[in-house]
């Protein structure tokens, strides 16, 4: 092994960051970047896995027992394939995962099976330099209830209209979709502690119920500064996901 590639992490928390992470790679063939995978790297104390689409970005660290100085920035892409396996392996909670990197493979030991799986070539997109540092309003949401209310409004969209509008104001929120062929729906959900101001921001469903659905959170923070910047919704200091916000 070479100096430094190897790291353990528990089942339990791996299990955590694949489920928070994976969702967001892209299933098609052919982009620009390699982004039919996830990115892992590992440096002391921590191991961070990040996906992406393009359109949306999966970022969740967790602890990790690395040996030396970790994987720094090198790139390791994991295959979704390998993902998938490597899911099914993870039975035990408590139990020890052995990580192995290498220039061109990662190794998965469990005490009961080992994976190896074939890296993905090519180049990541530059995640780092696409998180935003700062957005201008941090607004909390309580995730079960506006999972909810995102999958009420997500009812009236359509093949053509994959989006639903939400507008913020003093107290709560309300959630607009319509469709040509199904219809409109509108839904709200009280926030008494959001003094205001008034924000409009559009986004594909989707994109916000698989990351609702996947942080395992009772709370998410939307950071947003308006309807046509980068917004980012937040389940803890260890795990986020961008999502660009679909033009008005």
């Amino acid at each position: 092994e070479a100096a430094g590639s190897a790291h353990e992490v528990t089942a339990g928390v791996l299990r955590g960051l694949l489920r928070r992470t994976a969702f967001a790679a892209d299933r098609r063939e052919g982009t620009r970047f390699a982004v039919a995978c996830v990115l892992w790297e590992a440096e002391p104390g921590r191991v961070r896995l990040v996906a992406t689409d393009t359109r949306r970005m999966a970022v969740c660290e967790g602890p990790a027992e690395v040996a030396g100085e970790g994987t720094g920035t090198r790139q390791h892409l994991v295959p979704l394939k390998a993902v998938g396996l490597l899911e099914r392996l993870l039975a035990d909670d408590g139990e020890a995962v052995r990580v192995v990197l290498r220039p061109n493979a990662a190794e998965f030991r469990t005490e009961r099976a080992t994976l190896t799986a074939r890296l993905v070539d090519g180049k990541f997109p530059p995640y780092r330099s696409i998180l935003p540092k700062k957005l201008d309003h941090a607004i909390d949401l309580p995730t079960g209830e506006f999972l909810a209310r995102v999958r009420q409004a997500a009812i009236m969209t359509d093949a053509e209209a994959k989006r639903v509008d939400l507008r913020f104001g003093m107290g709560g929120v309300t959630l607009a979709a319509k469709g040509a062929e199904t219809g409109a729906s509108e839904v709200t959900l009280d926030l008494p502690a959001y003094p205001g101001p008034d924000l409009a921001v559009a986004f594909d469903p989707a994109y916000l119920r698989d990351y609702l659905g996947a942080c395992g959170a009772e709370a998410v923070v939307l950071e947003v500064t308006d309807g046509t910047k980068p917004a980012v919704l937040r389940a803890g200091p260890d795990s986020l996901c961008l999502i660009m916000p679909l033009a008005g």
